[in-house]
């Protein structure tokens, strides 16, 4: 019985709305930019900070402009902008170093000194002024360095910016006991409930291809795909829930769940002060000399923290990966890895090795309609050691056989272990673990016991295994990095032991040394350039040794980026074989709407040859739209790989519509519709759009004008439009409705997040917010609900007098002292030649007003009494408090 193939009108009909839809948003045209400008947006990074990802810049004559007003405000540099009169004017750092630039007259004025500049290298548009990067490092204490391939640009201060200071501040006032910005913010809880949620992603694909086959003349043969894939994510049974669905019109191919809680303060479980349970999917992160890091169906309870390295000296990096999505790891600028989408949704990157001190990662996801994400981590492989007088456990089983049906990869069979991590010194910590795991078609059982220790620049390990049935194995592991140059040194020797890390290709394996040296180069003329060597030699118990070197170098500048590997292996004695080498190499090249990626890969021994060659190429155009093509060499094959596509980006449905043709399996045609939901829990409310949503975490936020000053939201408040929100720090964009509220999605989940409300967004000078702002830490599927109330300063003003023989004048430079209910002061003013004082924008509340008392001491004056006053939440404006000062009599002193 066949299957009923889907109408082939579909394809058009896809085609027609996705030509023919009209743009989601107001995207500039390029008229507005001029037809020599393209605009990106790009990420502002400053010491591994993000501090936005919706930076506009323009590229226009292979230079760079980027926004004066808007970089200044990012860097709380005092520089205000006036783009319609083409002046700028304040100071930079310190208010002797004056700053000011007018356009008009082509005159540039920095710290009392006057420059001329090139025109060209400014851009005059509506919204700011925008400088080429060049020039703009020229005027202001930083270097710029952009970065297309990341869409990012780098900030590298010359000296200390009026951020970094601040953030300096608060992070002395955090350490310092019941202080800091981030002790005094209220924590907001997101409670596990029955059923909260969910984040969508779906995707709908239809796919048509035509075989020809040679039969007294060409007869078409066609065969039609329907595939489909949800990710769902929220609460369910007050538990973290994760679903995971894909089949086809036969049914479910794949699926997976999972249930459980993570929380980085350790609250889980009671007195065992778990950090993470889960049921279901879980990942095992495997045993140093046992056991490899693996998904499948299973259990874990773990204190371990969350974020720190699975193993010492090495990492696994996990994630969601719909069909059609691609995926690539990197360290810094380095290429390391590239993943495509599997059935189960996912993404593995195991055991990657970690260089010695700080290794930032990414992972930069990308998927078929043009969307893209990217996951950061900075791990430091000295986190792998346990604190002093801590003591860590992880209790974990799983299946990963379970994961192919009928089938276990690699031989890979269910496992089960049992580990400890206990801190014995401030640089000494041990490990200690049992595990089982099914080796080979039987079950065996294994104890590993390690020492991690730290000193200087030096990083050493030592572990050791035994299997049940006697055999043993150690293993030394030495880290360091002398002069920019990183070394890594590993052996191990096996005394009849066997077990899933600990295997050869050839036979049992007796012992293996692995040597890695990495560095980056660095020139006046050239970019950086990672370099890395590894060496790893495998001896056999039967004597053959197996050697493996491979190397690998990338650059990246101005958008291009370069990256070669090359690997060689041998087999020596009895039963050698020819040496074989094999290298890649990819080239990248991007520029704000177009991007150009070649690959090739090719043999060297034991003769040359070229294996694949493939180009492809992307064309991003401003009403949404995403045009690609590419073409591959199959050298082996013998034949030609032709794709091209075309992609709607925005909006609230995503379709991507691709053809491919080779000569073997003819030609292709697919159709793939994707939409993300995402339920509002404040008022049930759903968000559509077309690009992901169920990765992270979601906030709704609601800012108001809180009369009553009890920080609710009361009927007959008025809620306020068009406040921005500030996340970790950053302004991300978009601004509160009519009905005061905004919806947030894809935030980092597990990780705390400063969330406040742009005071400078509120559209009175008198309002403001009545609090600093509140943590929270995401999590995958919930959205979290966060009030902001806002309040009315009050005013207070009066007249200062000195009471004379016969009357009594006005008292100039008086000093006056508003104290709270602790007796901090909290404002202060100082009286005019007229006597007149005036203090604003101050917060509702009780409070008392005094005369300072060193103005009182230092002119030997009678302190008059004090005022308690009250400034209620809606606002007060108290006038006339005066204050009358007497003179100390002469003869009392």
């Amino acid at each position: 019985m066949s299957r009923r193939r889907p109408a082939p009108l579909l394809p058009a009909l896809a085609l027609s709305f996705l030509l023919l839809a009209p743009p989601a948003g107001g995207a500039q045209s390029e008229e507005v930019l001029g037809p020599d400008a393209e605009q990106a947006i790009l990420s502002l990074r400053l010491d591994q900070m993000t501090l936005t990802d919706e930076l506009s810049a323009l590229l226009a004559g292979g230079r760079y402009f980027l926004p004066l007003g808007e970089l200044c405000r990012l860097l709380d540099l005092a520089i205000d902008v006036d783009p319609g009169r083409g002046l700028a004017t304040g100071f930079l750092i310190d208010e002797k170093r004056r700053f000011s630039l007018d356009l008009k007259f082509r005159r540039i004025e920095i710290a009392g000194q006057q420059r001329s500049f090139d025109p060209a290298g400014l851009r005059q548009e509506a919204d700011d002024l925008y400088v080429d990067s060049a020039l703009l490092a020229s005027w202001l204490p930083i270097d710029l360095a952009v970065d297309l391939h990341q869409l990012a640009v780098k900030v590298t201060p010359r000296e200390k910016l009026p951020l970094q200071l601040r953030l300096e501040r608060e992070k002395k006032l955090a350490r310092s006991a019941g202080a800091g910005k981030a002790a005094e913010l209220p924590r907001q809880e997101l409670p596990y409930r029955l059923l909260d949620g969910p984040l969508v992603d779906a995707t709908l694909r239809y796919g048509r291809r035509g075989d020809f086959a040679r039969a007294g003349g060409f007869e078409p043969e066609s065969s039609d795909t329907l595939e489909y894939s949800l990710l769902a994510t929220g609460d369910l049974l007050f538990l973290e829930a994760n679903l995971f669905l894909y089949g086809d019109l036969g049914g479910i191919l794949d699926s997976r769940l999972s249930l459980g809680r993570k929380d980085p303060d350790g609250r889980l479980l009671g007195p065992l002060r778990a950090r993470e349970v889960m049921l279901g999917e879980v990942f095992h992160p495997g045993l140093e000399l046992v056991a490899l890091p693996r998904s499948g169906p299973g259990f874990l309870v773990s204190n371990f923290p969350l974020g720190q390295p699975s193993q010492f000296g090495r990492e696994s990096f996990r994630g969601e990966l719909p069909p059609g999505w691609e995926a690539e790891l990197y360290r810094g600028d380095e290429l390391l890895a590239y993943a495509r989408s599997r059935p189960d949704g996912l993404y593995e990157f195991l055991d990657v090795p970690l260089l010695f001190g700080l290794n930032l990662f990414r992972v930069e996801l990308y998927g078929p309609q043009g969307q893209r994400r990217t996951e950061r981590r900075l791990l430091n492989v000295d986190d792998s050691l346990t604190p002093p007088g801590e003591l860590y456990y992880r209790l974990a089983g799983n299946d990963p056989g379970t994961r192919i049906v009928g089938e276990a990869p690699g031989g890979l069979g269910p496992r089960f272990s049992f580990e400890l991590g206990a801190g014995i010194a401030k640089r000494l910590s041990a490990t200690f673990s049992l595990a089982s795991v099914e080796h080979r078609g039987q079950r065996a059982n294994y104890a590993q016991a390690g020492l991690r220790a730290f000193r200087g620049p030096l990083l050493a390990s030592l572990d050791v295994a035994l299997d049940e049935s006697g055999g043993q194995a150690w293993q030394g592991e030495l880290l360091s990095r002398w002069r920019g140059w990183g070394l890594q040194l590993k052996h191990a020797e096996l005394y009849d032991f066997d077990s899933e890390t600990l295997i050869a290709s050839g036979g049992p394996l007796r012992r293996r040394s692995w040597l890695r040296l990495d560095t980056v180069l660095r020139g006046s003329a050239l970019p950086a350039i990672p370099l890395q060597l590894d060496l790893r030699q495998d001896q056999l118990a039967d004597g053959r040794r197996i050697t493996e070197i491979s190397g690998r170098f990338s650059a990246s500048a101005r958008g291009l980026t370069i990256s070669h590997q090359l690997q060689v292996s041998r087999i020596s004695g009895a039963g050698a074989a020819p040496r074989l080498a094999t290298g890649q190499l990819l080239v990248s090249k991007l520029l704000p709407s177009l991007a150009f990626r070649g690959a090739a890969d090719y043999q060297l021994e034991p003769r040359f040859e070229l294996v694949t060659l493939a180009a492809t190429a992307e064309l991003r155009r401003p009403n949404g739209l995403l045009f690609s093509g590419g073409v591959s060499r199959l050298f082996l094959a013998r034949e030609n790989l032709y794709q091209a596509g075309v992609s709607k980006l925005e909006g609230r449905i995503g379709a991507t519509v691709t053809a491919d043709y080779a000569a073997s399996r003819g030609f292709g045609l697919g159709v793939m519709l994707s939409a993300s939901l995402g339920r509002d829990s404040r008022d049930g409310r759903w968000h559509q759009q077309a690009r992901p949503l169920a990765f992270g975490g979601g906030l709704s936020g609601r800012a108001f004008l809180d009369d009553n000053g009890n920080g609710r939201f009361d009927p007959g408040e008025q809620p306020i439009g068009g406040a921005g929100l500030l996340l970790g720090g950053a302004n991300h964009g978009g601004r509160t409705g009519p009905e005061g509220t905004i919806f947030f999605a894809n935030l980092t989940p597990y990780q705390p997040l400063v969330v406040s409300l742009a005071a400078n967004t509120l559209e009175d000078p008198y309002w403001q917010p009545a609090r600093s702002g509140v943590t929270l830490t995401p999590r995958p599927g919930k959205v979290a609900i966060v009030d902001f109330p806002v309040e009315v300063t009050g005013e207070i003003s009066g007249t200062v007098y000195m009471r004379r023989e016969g009357g009594r004048r006005p008292a100039a430079g008086i000093e006056l002292e508003l104290l709270d209910g602790s007796g901090k002061v909290v404002a202060r003013a100082r009286s005019a030649a007229d006597g007149f004082y005036y203090l604003d924008r101050l917060r509702p509340g009780r409070f008392s007003l005094r005369v300072a008392a060193s103005e009182t001491d230092r002119r030997r004056l009678v302190p008059p009494p004090g005022r308690d006053v009250k400034l209620a939440a809606s606002g007060s404006l108290l006038e006339n408090l005066d204050f009358e000062l007497g003179q100390v009599d002469p003869a009392a002193g």
